[in-house]
Parts: structure tokens; sequence; C-alpha cells
């Protein structure tokens, strides 16, 4: 069950490291749904579930002895360090969506989405995770070559560093774009550029279709692999008239 567990667990903080920065990022005037709600509070769930469960009944070793004592398991999570950052992440933040719905050009999924940027605390913990289901899967009999694993942690982490880099790189460009409608020559940011915004947005307007927000991912995406792994290729590149750009992909060259 333990196992199993971890598994779960993992699989939730990839869902909220994905989806939560991509809905804030493309998925403009678009609603908040029953199906986003329902996702989104089982995966709360889960990790309500998971602290109780590490606070009162996850056993561990100590001096090589198994500790099954539940006050000693809330004093060894206490002081792990974890419980704080656990509480932090469990804060329903979004409640505060009752009073303040709206956040122009931010519509209500992406004001949501804003609210709940606190369950991203818990993906510090992706790595630990990572190591007990590859652990689990060695104990079950599993065997992964070392070699394509570290490649595949390798490639995730690219993937996901390049996921994240590329929502905040449109998330620029979609503010820039809604902040200056209307002010000639001030609409400058690599999006507009490359035609993959209305020149006159509006808040509230007509949701972005599927197929609109896969062309703008794709491209955000396809400049921040580019930039984290080679210095780019320069036909996706940022407006140098837009300070906010120039000195995020500064900063993401010296990281990459």
């Amino acid at each position: 069950f333990v196992k199993a567990w971890f598994g779960l667990v993992l699989l939730v903080l990839l869902f909220n490291l994905t989806v939560i920065p991509f809905r804030i990022a493309f998925m403009e005037n678009h609603n908040i749904s029953a199906k986003w709600i329902g996702l989104d509070y089982f995966g709360d769930l889960i990790l309500i579930m998971d602290t109780f469960l590490r606070a009162r009944l996850l056993a561990f070793y100590d001096d090589g002895h198994i500790v099954t004592n539940q006050d000693q398991i809330w004093e060894n999570y206490k002081s792990s360090g974890r419980m704080k950052l656990h509480l932090l992440s469990l804060l329903p933040f979004e409640i505060s969506t009752m009073l303040v719905s709206t956040l122009c050009p931010y519509w209500k999924l992406q004001v949501w989405s804003l609210f709940r940027l606190n369950k991203l605390f818990r993906v510090l913990e992706i790595r630990y995770f990572f190591n007990l289901v590859e652990t689990s899967l060695g104990q079950a009999g599993v065997k992964v070559p070392k070699n394509q694993l570290k490649v595949g942690k390798l490639m995730m982490l690219i993937l996901l560093s390049a996921h994240i880099v590329g929502c905040i790189f449109f998330g620029l460009a979609n503010y820039n774009q809604h902040k200056n409608v209307g002010v000639n020559d001030r609409q400058t940011n690599w999006a507009n550029d490359e035609g993959l915004l209305l020149s006159h947005p509006r808040c509230p307007g007509v949701p972005v279709e599927m197929n609109t927000m896969m062309e703008q991912y794709i491209a955000s995406l396809y400049w921040s692999m580019a930039t984290l792994t080679t210095v780019g290729y320069g036909d996706v590149s940022v407006n140098l008239d837009s300070l906010p750009e120039v000195a995020f992909a500064t900063c993401i060259l010296v990281i990459g």
C-alpha cells in the first residue's frame, strides 16, 4: 500500500506542477468548471491524507530499528522540517476567488489557479518521491537499467523546467499585449511578433480555443527548450523593446 501511495502522491505533484502554470498562462477567458474543481480537490484530498499518514502512521528507522509509536512518528515528522511545507501547501487560498474572481487580464480560471500556486511548494519533494518509487520498483522485482533511469530523470527535469519557463515567458508577452491595447507601438512582445496574440484582446472575452492554446504553448516550449539546452536558434526570440522579456531571457540563459 505504501509503495502505491508514494506513486499516487507523485502523480498529484506532477499534475499540480504542469496544470497550474498552464492554466494561468494559456487558458485565457475560461471559467472555473466543475471538472477543474473536482480534479483540484481530489489532488488536495490525496495530499491531506498524505500529511496525516506522515504525521501519525508512517513508521521510520532510527539506528536500524523501526519506530511505529505514533508519538515518536509525530515528533519525527515535526522535526523533519516538512510539516510547515505541507501545511502551507494545503492552505485553501483559492477561496479568495469568492471575493476577487477576476484580475484582468486574468479571468476566473486563471485567478483560481493563481491562488493555488502554494500547492507548488511540495514540488520540492518530487525528487524524493522519484527515489522512493524507484526503490519500490526494485523491491517489487522491476529492474530498470541505471543508465536509462538517469537519462529518464534528466529528461523529466528538462521537460518540467522548460514547461515552467515557457509558461512564464508567454505570460509576460500576454500581459504586455493586454496592458497596451490601443497604444501605438507599445505591444512589444515576442508572441505578438510571432502572430500568436490578438491585437485587441478583451477581458472578459471569448475563451481561447484549444488549437490556439496549443500553438501558443508549443512556441513557448520550443523557445524554453532551445534556451535551456543551447544558446537558442533565434527564430523565436525576445522583443528587445520589452525589458521584462530581455531580463527574463537573460536569467534563463545564465541558468541554462
